[in-house]
């Protein structure tokens, strides 16, 4: 038996050089079938596929660049700026000339690539930033994937960095996250941005991850105005103190002064996907399979990534207690029994919370989960009180104008009591799917009743964990 894998022969010949027996039919050798087992030779000419097809990425557009740093350029000395603005910057990384070329950054305040002068302006800056980015060990409490501005502010710097795993877009004061924890030497690309307006916001600020965009969570911030000051920009670690930095690598970093659309972030995203081994962009039908992002399907259908069905999702989240109304000590004095509806997101939004708001950017299927626990919460009067906090669900097909209920409006809990307080908390969910379109508003609304036989009364209820996500296809 010829086992060797590593020598190869052109001929093979059977030799019989004993026989057992010397008389009558003993005297012959017959071999009546031989067969030969092996691994054929790879013909790429026929290894039976039958069609590929080959997309080439298009070069991504230069049009709107503020800096461009690459690290398969670099050769030595400064970083070169691939724009015509020639933004030059100062290195202290280490180039990284492997197979990915990439600035290692060593997870020292000192170890940064960084220039005085990024270009974008002051206030209130629409941009979008886009990069590849390995992290390879945990170097602080805040790794640093880069900041610009001077920092220290709230609502005037812009800086993205990785706490407990999770990466965060910040503007001080002012950020969102990616609910998925970040891997370890793992190639990633991000490209997130600021569209104008009030921040943090999930209307106004953005993050895609590998060319989609992700429904991002706000924790309990108020936003406003955007006032970015300070020309300064850093990558692999912060210029505002000496405790933030990253151990792991950036290959390249792209700063636009303007929001970039979907399709011009997947662009960037597919022209290297390629390169950082995240699968390829070939389309191959072979014996019967179609494969996706591979050559060689082993299946039906063998996709190398995720089907998505939708790029339209998001994640509002709010964690800390919130009294309602939304004012210091007690809320108002009312008169009868229905206050009326109240925008649980208007109401949050006054005292630091988020808007739970969602606009509609296209005709299609909503899924939307609400999720929160309340309780009743500091409600007397004289005489017996009927308390009742209800949630639902409420859709405007005129910009807000109007508004009409999608859920019931008795999601919520009721109480009875003339001496006491109730407080009890109280878990409360409100799932929807239906169709909406674009323009359409969908938003969280919160409906305060009691009853009175007396004529001083007082109510408030608390909030916790409150969360409204969906999809939209």
């Amino acid at each position: 038996m010829v086992t060797s894998t590593y020598v190869y022969y052109n001929y093979y010949r059977l030799q019989v050089t004993k026989r057992a027996g010397q008389y009558g039919s003993d005297k012959y050798v017959a071999i009546g079938q031989l067969e030969y087992y092996g691994v054929p030779e790879y013909d790429p000419e026929a290894h039976g596929t039958d069609v590929v097809v080959k997309s080439e990425a298009n070069v991504p557009n230069t049009d709107w660049l503020e800096v461009y740093y690459d690290a398969k350029n670099y050769t030595s000395g400064v970083v070169q700026d691939e724009t015509t603005n020639n933004r030059d910057a100062e290195m202290n990384a280490t180039f990284d000339n492997s197979e990915i070329k990439a600035f290692s950054f060593s997870g020292a305040y000192t170890s940064n690539v960084t220039t005085s002068d990024h270009g974008l302006g002051t206030g209130d800056v629409v941009y979008t930033i886009s990069y590849w980015f390995k992290r390879t060990a945990q170097a602080s409490n805040y790794d640093y994937l880069c900041l610009l501005g001077n920092g220290g502010v709230a609502k005037s710097s812009i800086l993205m960095w990785i706490n407990n795993d999770y990466l965060y877009l910040d503007h001080w004061g002012a950020s969102q996250r990616w609910d998925k924890q970040i891997e370890l030497n793992k190639w990633y690309h991000v490209t997130a941005g600021h569209k104008g307006g009030y921040t943090p916001s999930l209307e106004n600020d953005f993050i895609y991850i590998n060319g989609k965009k992700i429904g991002a969570r706000i924790s309990a911030q108020t936003a406003s105005a955007f006032t970015f000051a300070g020309s300064k920009l850093t990558l692999g670690s912060s210029h505002h103190t000496t405790t933030e930095f990253l151990n792991g690598k950036i290959a390249n970093f792209r700063l636009f002064n303007r929001a970039l659309s979907s399709d011009e972030v997947w662009q960037l995203y597919a022209y290297q996907k390629e390169y950082f081994g995240h699968g390829d962009l070939s389309l191959t039908l072979k014996a019967g399979r179609l494969g996706i992002g591979t050559s060689d399907p082993g299946a039906v259908l063998d996709v190398n990534g995720v089907i998505s069905f939708t790029e339209n999702s998001f994640d509002i989240y709010y964690a800390p207690e919130a009294e309602w109304p939304a004012s210091a000590g007690y809320p108002n004095w009312y008169a009868g029994q229905d206050i009326g509806n109240q925008f649980m997101w208007r109401t949050l939004g006054v005292s630091g919370g988020e808007n739970f708001l969602y606009h509609v950017p296209r005709n299609g299927i909503l899924m939307v989960n609400v999720s929160m626990i309340h309780r009743l919460l500091q409600f007397r009067a004289g005489g017996n009180t009927t308390h009742a906090v209800y949630w639902c669900l409420r859709k405007s097909t005129d910009n807000g104008a109007t508004w009409n209920p999608i859920t019931s409006r008795i999601i919520g809990h009721r109480w009875v009591n003339s001496t006491g307080w109730y407080q009890e908390w109280h878990p409360v969910a409100i799932p929807y799917t239906g169709r909406v379109n674009k323009g359409d508003q969908v938003a969280l609304f919160v409906q305060n009743e009691y009853t009175t036989s007396g004529s001083t009364y007082y109510g408030n209820f608390q909030v916790y964990n409150c969360r409204m996500s969906g999809v939209l296809i």
